[in-house]
């Protein structure tokens, strides 16, 4: 059989007043309090400067270079798409 029984929930923490003097008179267990995450904290960045350049090792140094040249493909990729659809809004349309 089908449950017609439909069961409506409020947000977390949310009481009814019926509820509220419920535990008020003791009929009820204190209500546990809302759970919160932590707030956000940023962890701080790794600083590169020449003596981090200068404590790596050359495989090490040789990967960064790599995902650097990635970086500037992409960047000048989308620079140049920029372009080309800047260009392209220039056109008429009609």
């Amino acid at each position: 059989m089908t449950d017609y029984h439909t069961v409506y929930k409020g947000p977390e923490g949310e009481t009814t007043q019926w509820e509220d003097i419920q535990r008020r008179l003791g009929n009820l267990p204190p209500k546990a309090p809302v759970w919160k995450p932590d707030a956000y904290t940023p962890q701080a960045e790794e600083v590169r400067d020449r003596a981090w350049v200068d404590s790596r090792e050359a495989d090490e140094l040789s990967d960064l270079e790599d995902e650097c040249a990635d970086d500037r493909f992409l960047e000048e990729y989308r620079l140049k798409r920029i372009a080309e659809l800047q260009a392209a809004a220039r056109r008429p349309r009609f």
